[in-house]
């Protein structure tokens, strides 16, 4: 442990630990989640479950990427004041650490007790940091309220483009009612019209789906819907593109290794024609003090005339309100389904942290200038030519594979 320059609170010192293995952090787990109960911000992407759920399900599956997972663990006379869930990972480009979720996680940040100086735990955090030998900091997706956004402006480099997360604040007096009548009369009014227009097709149900069986087999074509949705429109996804987040979905799915529990929900059409119901839209993610945090959605683009996700979106709403959620957080990015019904919105940014010459170069040179470039010049391309670009290695491989796979059954057990 390395004692602080100043305390959390007189006569305190503040003293750091980083655990290494997973069976170091049992002891903590009731102080790590009392922690979480203290943060008022959106901390379920640290929360001890989610944490502990990641790192077992990637411990779990073979990988080709070196993922070291690090719990840093801040003390004020003993008691613990902080916990920044970290990852270091290895590549060829160097070894960056990184939030402990990414890249599956929806935001970075660190646990703070409210009664601590929150520049004093950063202080000595990052003065550990310095000492891991490592060739930088790349932290995604840090919220404007979160503690460490203030000490990244200063001693960090802006990577990336500016994102917001809308929300939907529901705690408000006058609760869900207040909120229907916060959003103007052309969204209502667009709403209606197209719930109408879709009630003339068949019964429209919402469902909140309880049944492990049910809830199961929605999240999967969830998950099947939005890969197929990236793929047809060339699009990539580091979470998607992430050997481990099948395994980790599927966790999530059947409750494996200690999964946190998701929230699942369905719009179904009923036809009048008495055919097979159809999935209008699926949606599922976490609950966590009193916030929602819409991780997955999917729409059914063959209904995309009656608008299903934003539908769905306001049937979740109300479900959240029934539930007494008071925040709908609707995560990154900003999409027009999300922001027309949002009633509040927060910045959220990207920092890179060097600590080597190395480090600069990646951060500054790829991470800060390369790469969002490179990402809007693939967006400006139409779907198609994205698709061949993405599509163009894993065919090539796939036929590489196969041509060696023929060539090595053609040989025989003594040649081989």
């Amino acid at each position: 442990m390395q004692p602080a320059n100043r305390s959390c609170a007189e006569p305190s010192r503040l003293t750091i630990e980083t655990m290494l293995g997973i069976d170091d952090v049992a002891p903590i787990a009731a102080a790590w989640r009392a922690l979480e109960q203290q943060q008022n911000g959106a901390v379920f992407f640290q929360s001890h479950d989610w944490c502990l759920y990641l790192w077992r399900t990637r411990a779990a599956v073979a990988s080709d990427v070196s993922v070291e997972h690090r719990i840093l663990v801040v003390r004020d006379d003993g008691r613990i004041v902080a916990i920044w869930p970290l990852a270091i990972r290895t590549s060829a480009s160097g070894r960056f650490a990184q939030d402990l979720g990414e890249p599956f996680g929806q935001y970075s940040d660190i646990l703070i007790a409210g009664d601590c100086d929150a520049s004093a735990v950063l202080d000595i955090a990052f003065a550990e940091l310095s000492r891991w030998r490592i060739d930088g900091l790349v932290l995604r997706k840090v919220r404007a309220d979160s503690p460490l956004c203030a000490r990244l402006d200063r001693i960090g480099t802006a990577i990336g483009t500016i994102e917001h997360a809308p929300a939907i604040a529901l705690g408000e007096p006058g609760g869900h009612d207040a909120y229907r009548r916060s959003l103007t009369a052309k969204t209502r009014k667009n709403l209606r019209n197209y719930r109408n227009r879709l009630g003339r097709e068949g019964r429209i149900v919402h469902d909140v789906i309880t049944a492990p069986a049910e809830r199961a087999g929605a999240i999967e074509r969830c998950f099947d819907g939005r890969t197929a949705w990236l793929a047809a429109g060339g699009l990539s996804s580091t979470a998607f593109a992430d050997a481990a987040f099948t395994a980790v979905v599927d966790g999530l799915t059947h409750g494996l290794r200690g999964a946190p529990g998701v929230l699942a929900m369905r719009l179904g059409l009923e036809p009048s024609d008495s055919t097979a119901p159809v999935d209008l839209s699926l949606h599922w993610g976490f609950e966590h003090q009193g916030r929602y945090y819409a991780f997955m959605a999917w729409k059914n683009p063959a209904y995309d005339d009656f608008s299903p996700g934003r539908l769905h979106l306001e049937d979740v709403v109300a479900t959240a309100a029934q539930r007494g959620i008071t925040t709908v957080d609707l995560l990154v990015p900003a999409m027009p389904y999300k922001t027309s019904v949002a009633n509040a919105t927060i910045e959220v940014r990207a920092y890179g942290v060097p600590f080597t010459a190395r480090g600069r170069l990646v951060i500054k040179g790829w991470h800060g200038l390369l790469r969002p470039r490179l990402k809007v010049a693939l967006l400006a391309m139409p779907p198609s030519a994205r698709r061949a670009l993405f599509d163009g290695p894993r065919v090539l491989r796939s036929k590489l594979d196969r041509w060696i796979g023929l060539r090595l059954g053609k040989q025989s057990p003594a040649q081989s």
